[in-house]
This record gives structure tokens, C-alpha cells and sequence, in this order.
């Protein structure tokens, strides 16, 4: 039984780390701005504030609205081989402006850019006006053609306007070979004890 606690404390060293990400709560000075710090935008306007309508930001005093464009940040991380890549975002939609806007959140390679997802790592939400969609996900496990490139995080909106707060990156490692061998190790010896 001992032996088994400890092999479950050894899976749980190779957990789930966030990236850190540059101004990842757009908590910029509280006046709008062509681009909140640490961000690149494609397109037309974007703006940090405070509150607007029923929609108070998720994390920090301040959210950005994203108004017919894309706004990207390359986050330095290297994508390594197995490892599980999540990205999490609060969408919302101000009222005044209509409903019908999408706003979709992605991940990308250096390879391809901004403008194109790593495989299966793209979604995308329709929200309801004043309301947050909370922790809205996407994710991918890196196969080969992605290791070795540097990963980006991309906001889109189609439509008039969205609003955006509290970007999260996870980065899941694969677990290393020798946690790999001591966990079988663990097993084999829980196996030889059960048989006497």
C-alpha cells in the first residue's frame, strides 16, 4: 500500500504548469490603447477599460474588447513532443452592439502563424450579450510536426466587437522516461507482492 502511495506521489511530479504570459488580464492603465501591452493586432481596433455594461472583468480591473480583427502573442514556449498544450479564455459580448459576433481563440506554430491553428487546437463561441463565457478551452497534444516550434495564442473576432479577459496557457509535460520505468518498477513489484 506504501508502495503505491509513493508511485502516485511520483506520477503527480509531472503536472500541469501556466505558462506565463505577457498582460494575460489586459490590466493595462485603464485608458483605451491601439494594443494592450505584450499583444500584436491584425486589424482594426482593439481597447482595454474598466466594466462596460453588465460585464465586469473576470480577472483584474480591466478586460479588452476586440473589435474585427486578431490580436496575437508569441509566447516563447517551445512545443516539446507528447506534451499537452491548453488554452483557456473568459469571451464575453457588451450590450449595444448586437448579437451574432464569434469570437474564436486558437493556438498556433511558428511555422504557419497567427492566422492558422495547430490541428484540432482552435474553438470558438457565439456569447450571449452581458454574459461571460467562462474558461471556453482548446488544446492539442504535440505530435512531431509541431515540436520544436515556438507556440503563439490568438483572440479572433468575426463580427462588430467581443470582449476578452483572463488568458491562461497550461503546459502538461510528458512524464519523463525514468518516471515512466519507476511507476512500471512500482506496478511490477505491487504484482509479485498480491501473487504471495
Amino acid at each position: 500500500m506504501a508502495l503505491a502511495a509513493a508511485m502516485g506521489c511520483l506520477a503527480l511530479t509531472a503536472t500541469s504548469t501556466h505558462a506565463a504570459l505577457v498582460n494575460a488580464g489586459f490590466n493595462d492603465d485603464g485608458t483605451q490603447v491601439a494594443t494592450p501591452t505584450g499583444w500584436t493586432l491584425d486589424g482594426t481596433f482593439v481597447g482595454t477599460r474598466t466594466g462596460v455594461g453588465a460585464l465586469t472583468p473576470t480577472e483584474g480591473s480591466h478586460q479588452m474588447w476586440l473589435n474585427v480583427g486578431t490580436l496575437y502573442q508569441d509566447t516563447g514556449v517551445t512545443i516539446e513532443l507528447g506534451s499537452t498544450y491548453t488554452l483557456t479564455v473568459d469571451l464575453g459580448l457588451t450590450a449595444g452592439v448586437g448579437d451574432g459576433h464569434t469570437g474564436t481563440y486558437r493556438l498556433y506554430g511558428s511555422t504557419l502563424g497567427h492566422t492558422a491553428a495547430i490541428a484540432g487546437a482552435e474553438g470558438s463561441a457565439v456569447p450571449v450579450v452581458n454574459v461571460w463565457n467562462l474558461d471556453e478551452t482548446t488544446s492539442f497534444v504535440a505530435t512531431a510536426v509541431e515540436a520544436g516550434q515556438t507556440l503563439g495564442i490568438a483572440l479572433q473576432t468575426t463580427g462588430t466587437q467581443t470582449e476578452w479577459d483572463n488568458v491562461r496557457l497550461t503546459v502538461t509535460p510528458v512524464p519523463e522516461p525514468s518516471s515512466l520505468a519507476l511507476l512500471g518498477l512500482g506496478g511490477l513489484g505491487l504484482l509479485a507482492r498480491r501473487r504471495r
